[in-house]
């Protein structure tokens, strides 16, 4: 999967291809950025990865930097595999899902990859379907 795009400085954006299911550590240094998003990534990571790579975000996150993620509702997986089946979503994308999250799952998986409890706030949108996060370092 791959992901990066790095502003340094004024000019043209850097492109950094980078797998974060390797498990390795992302190619930044520490307290690198103001804001990490991942914005529907999160269910295409495989949830035994999860706790690693939200280590490796604290870990680049500068002090008080954000975290801003969003996936489905866990209560969508079923709604929306019968939606591929019938090709009104796409069947490749729902295929690659890997893990279902409610917010007390995300928030267990943030606490292990170093957020601090308390230092996140959430909600939902798209009538319930998805859930966003905003964890703090």
């Amino acid at each position: 999967m791959p992901a990066g795009s790095v502003h340094d400085g004024p000019g043209t954006p850097r492109l950094i291809a980078f797998d974060v299911e390797s498990g390795g550590e992302l190619p930044y240094r520490e307290d690198y950025f103001d804001v990490v998003t991942m914005l529907a990534v999160f269910e295409h990571v495989e949830p035994i990865l999860l706790p690693g790579l939200l280590r490796e975000i604290h870990r680049i996150l500068k002090s008080g930097g954000l975290y801003i993620l969003t996936t489905p509702s866990a209560w969508t997986e079923k709604l929306v595999r019968m939606m591929a089946l019938l090709r009104l979503v796409s069947p490749e994308e729902v295929g690659e899902h890997k893990g279902a999250y409610t917010p007390r799952k995300i928030a267990n998986l943030l606490v292990e990859g170093n957020f601090p409890p308390g230092k996140y706030r959430h909600g939902y949108f798209e009538m319930g379907a998805n859930i966003w996060f905003i964890a703090e370092k």
